[in-house]
């Protein structure tokens, strides 16, 4: 994976009535920071923070500085030696070659990935591996792909780019970036995995398999919806679309098609779009035309081979609507009419439900975020592994066994900071046999009773990584696929004899979720290059093909009486729940088996073969692993701008009125660990000098902020027109805040709570009655209690269709309380489902009590919409919205726009004020103002750009002035 743009960043632009239509210094502003930069700000990407008691070590190889936890030694030098091992066919394959690369190594979280970031450069792994991965060694795998992506982007620091580095740092080259595709990034990266070992993702027919049903039973996208996705139509992702199109340039054009893509964007960015010139000079008119090109190549191909094939007879027990994208996955037998499947979806979050053959469901139970996706059902009992969040820190997370009582629907967790995964319910039903992945990198099967406490815990053979654990018939034995640089087998593992057995060798095929019937175990497997699900029969140890799927299929389940086998069948609308008889006389035996052509290119090189067994033998370096002192490395500058732009609020910095970008120098700093992260600036403006600076400690349990502007004239907040202040440009402006981020484990609802104190200190100069003068100077205290719990939502919805939002909010001038007295607001809103699917009704209440001295507060609580500069002592606001979508049109005009969505939301807001400030010497008295309206959205993709931008209108009716406000809406979600 490879991120350039920071998450939980947008700028939403909302100009006031007196200012409606949107500055052109924003305009160009937007265009400076989206194609200049390409990202800007966003590229100093923060994945998160490790628990602040962690302890690090770190040494340094020839290509890369690891940084790791205290007591990981060995992984990390053994990653250090895979690194270094693929780090000259890496070279030679983009011909390049980068300089020191840091690497931080991250072990306590329980989910699986990898991430590049530059500005600042550096790597991260999470040492987790993928409970339901391909028999691919995980760190050789992370060490592939994210030391391709770091190849990748280093490449750029050349010619024009390289210049530019100079003047603005690491942001430079993290901005020219947005000049390569993200398919061809994460394409490439692909690519790399699968050429440089036994399998990657480009030999697993599961990775092609979307696009084939698409394009087989559908037709090709637009380019544009085929990279920027959709939110009527499933779309394979940029990693499955990228491999296919990079492959395809290898085959046609050769590998220079790539490099000179990255020495065209790095030595001429200035032509805008450089990729486009890059591939003119292969005759390929645009990427557009390329991608059709490429797919009208693979369509034909698997056409060819569907044409070859026999699809076995099949019944299909889910009846999905053709519109709706809805998955059916591990199918457990109730009787042999009724199944228990996991269902997700384009429109719907995961839920277990009840299936019949005449396609009725009925939902049982809605889980949290699943580790492996896969439940067990045994009797009354059903049991999944469930993601648990940590409650501070974002890399320490936990994977838990939930267990549901279906006759009582009573859930419970077995054990609570646990890293148990794929969980099994014996035969009998009275235990559980799981996968412990511990953060040292070693693995365990563990057996479990009905508390969550051990029964057995047992080392995997080899420390071979252990998947898809299932009880043997009688439950004296467990069987489970196991994993290393050899390929996958088949093992059991005997409770009575405490012995492991080997029983099965699949090569590099995948095999995964065995389930034992006597003698024989069905598992889903590779070996024909489309899923199937195949019988291993440990009597006569021969091997059958029991399905012949059109596209893949999965998850065997056996139904009570024998005669009928389950499994999801994938189609381009999801994954079906499908039935077929048992009957043996059609199985395929092994030597039967179609040849494997359904993958172009499958078969690896003599180059590729002689990469992949020099990794058998890697000779260990020479490493002497030390202490790495956080507090010396706490600053880290990585990038700076002979101008000033405000990067930490960039925001506010996006302001309609004014050009944001100033005379003057900025430097950023973030360290390797994101714990801090700070800038000093620089600005020349308007004749004047200033000097920004802040930091962000995040550490330590509770996150500090501090602030710091000085320079530019005070504000003088005179109250008599005649008053004459003389004032010096020294304005010194100081905040900072602490505040406690505390989320919490509350399944498919997502809770979270933070407290925050708050600082600050102006030299504005403000009038003291008491003394009849004007002082300098003021200090203010705010505090805030934030706390949220929502459903999760899919990917139609647009607001969660339940959850609860609570705000509380204290504002005071202890040292000043005569001037500016106290405000203190709470408020509270409910979402609740709206008519149909994706609506959204959202109900608020807000209350807020001032009580202002010499001058008042800004409003802590919004005001009527389409309203402006309402203030009162006792203010009561209430609002009512109503959210829902109108359209999906997906309509692309190439490639300027893709239009993906039309919202709207119908809202309702009605404010009663008592000794309301009517204005400059008029007495406060009591009013009500209400308004009205509709907001009506464009969700967009302007020029194929990554991330989505929201465009749109408010129209407000004021009742009491009848008057009709039109208000710009604008959003750039990053």
């Amino acid at each position: 994976m490879y991120f350039y743009a920071i998450k939980d960043l947008g700028f939403n632009l909302l100009p006031s009535a007196r200012n409606r239509g949107l500055q052109l210094s924003t305009i160009l502003c937007i265009i400076f920071l989206c194609f200049n930069s390409s990202n800007s700000y966003g590229q100093f990407y923060e994945y998160g923070q490790d628990a602040g008691s962690v302890k690090w070590n770190h040494f340094s190889s020839d290509h890369y500085q690891l940084i790791f936890p205290r007591g990981l030694d060995t992984l990390a030098m053994h990653f250090a030696d895979k690194l270094e091992y693929f780090y000259p066919f890496q070279a030679d394959a983009l011909k390049h070659e980068h300089g020191k690369m840091p690497v931080i190594v991250h072990n306590e979280a329980s989910f699986s990935n990898g991430v590049f970031v530059w500005a600042p450069k550096r790597l991260e792994i999470f040492t987790n591996p993928d409970p339901n991965g391909y028999p691919q060694d995980w760190l050789t795998q992370l060490a592939i792909h994210e030391g391709r992506h770091a190849v990748q982007v280093s490449k750029l620091n050349q010619g024009f780019s390289k210049g530019l580095s100079y003047i603005a740092g690491e942001q430079a080259v993290g901005a020219i970036t947005g000049f390569l595709p993200m398919w061809y990034l994460e394409g490439d990266a692909v690519d790399a995995e699968t050429r440089f070992s036994q399998t990657g993702r480009g030999r697993m027919p599961s990775f092609e398999m979307g696009m084939k049903a698409q394009l087989l039973e559908k037709k090709e996208y637009s380019f544009s919806k085929a990279l920027l996705g959709s939110y009527k139509d499933y779309v394979p992702n940029h990693y499955e679309l990228g491999y296919l199109l990079v492959r395809h340039g290898k085959r046609k054009y050769g590998n220079n098609l790539w490099i000179d893509m990255e020495d065209y964007a790095a030595r001429k960015p200035y032509l805008i779009s450089p990729t486009y010139f890059s591939m003119l000079k292969y005759g390929v008119k645009s990427k557009r035309s390329f991608y059709l090109e490429a797919l009208e190549e693979y369509a034909t191909h698997w056409r060819k081979n569907r044409n070859n094939r026999t699809i076995n007879p099949h019944e299909t027990w889910s009846q999905p609507k053709e519109n709706f994208f809805s998955n059916y996955h591990f199918s457990q037998w109730v009787s042999d009419s009724t199944l228990v499947v996991l269902k997700s979806g384009l429109d719907q979050i995961p839920e277990f439900v009840e299936l019949n053959s005449r396609g009725e469901e009925k939902r049982i139970f809605r889980p949290g975020y699943m580790n492996s996706g896969r439940f067990s059902m045994s009797g009354q009992f059903l049991v999944w592994d469930e993601w648990v969040p940590d409650v501070r820190w974002s890399n320490r997370n936990y994977s838990v066994i939930r267990m549901l009582d279906m006759n009582t629907g009573k859930v419970k967790s077995l054990g609570s900071r646990t890293r148990y995964y794929a969980p099994a319910l014996s035969n009998s039903g009275k235990q559980i046999v799981s996968v412990e992945q511990k953060t040292d990198h070693s693995f365990n099967l563990v057996v479990l009773d009905f508390d969550g406490s051990v029964i057995k815990s047992v080392p995997s053979p080899g420390n071979k990584y252990i998947q898809h654990p299932t009880w043997m018939e009688n439950d004296t034995a467990i069987l489970v696929t196991l994993n290393d640089l050899e390929g996958e087998f088949l093992y059991t593992y005997s409770l009575k004899g405490d012995q492991w057995r080997e029983i099965f060798h699949s090569g590099f095929n995948d095999i995964s979720f065995p389930l034992v019937r006597a003698a024989d175990i069905y598992f889903s497997g590779t070996f024909s290059g489309i899923d199937n699900i195949y019988c291993f029969n440990t009597d006569t140890d021969s091997l059958f093909m029991v399905t012949s799927a059109e596209f893949g299929a999965f998850e065997p389940a056996i139904c009570p009486s024998g005669t009928m086998i389950s499994y999801s069948d994938y189609h381009s609308n999801g994954y079906h729940a499908a039935t077929s008889v048992l009957e043996k006389s059609n199985w395929i035996p092994r030597e039967n088996i179609p040849p494997r052509t359904e993958q172009m290119e499958f078969e690896s090189s003599e180059t590729e073969m002689a990469i992949i067994k020099g990794e058998q033998s890697i000779v260990p370096g020479d490493y002497s692993p030390v202490p790495y002192n956080k507090a010396l490395n706490s600053v880290h500058p990585h990038s700076w701008l002979p101008l000033y732009f405000d990067y930490l609020n960039p925001e506010a910095a996006l302001s309609p009125e004014e050009f944001p970008v100033s005379l003057g120098a900025t430097l950023l700093s973030q360290n390797l660990l994101s714990t801090v992260t700070g800038m000093l600036g620089y600005e020349y403006k308007d004749k004047f000098h200033y000097l920004h600076t802040g930091v962000t400690f995040k550490g330590k349990f509770p996150i500090f902020n501090l602030r710091m502007d000085y320079g530019g004239y005070p504000s003088v907040f005179i109250v008599d027109s005649n008053d004459s202040i003389a004032v010096k440009p020294n304005r010194l402006s100081i905040s900072s805040s602490v505040y406690f981020p505390v989320r919490f484990n509350t399944g498919k609802f997502i809770t979270f709570l933070q407290p925050r104190v708050g600082w600050s200190y102006s030299s504005d100069i403000f009038y003291n009655p008491d003394y009849s003068s004007y002082f300098t100077g003021s200090h203010r205290l705010n505090y805030q209690l934030f706390f949220t719990s929502y459903l999760r939502t899919n990917k139609r919805d647009i607001l969660p269709r339940l959850g609860f939002t609570a705000i509380a909010f204290y504002q005071h001038a202890p040292f000043d309380k005569p001037i500016f007295g106290d405000i203190f607001s709470y408020s509270g809103s409910l979402n609740v489902p709206g008519p149909l699917r994706h609506q959204t009704i959202k109900l608020k209440y807000s209350h807020q009590i001032q009580h202002p001295g010499a001058y008042w507060y800004n409003n802590s609580i919004a005001i009527p919409r389409g309203t402006f500069g309402l203030l009162g002592k006792d203010i009561t606001m209430f609002s009512l919205d109503y959210t829902l979508p109108l359209l999906y049109p997906d309509l692309s005009i190439e490639p300027l726009i893709y239009l993906k969505r039309i919202r709207a939301n119908i809202w309702g807001d009605y404010l009663v004020g008592k000794e309301m400030n009517a204005g400059s010497g008029n007495p406060l008295e009591d009013q009500v103002h209400s308004s009205y309206g509709f907001d009506l959205l464009f969700d967009f993709h302007p020029i194929r750009m990554f991330f989505p931008f929201a465009m749109g209108g408010r129209f407000a009716y004021l009742p009491g002035t009848k008057e009709l406000n039109v208000e710009f809406l604008f959003n750039i979600d990053i």
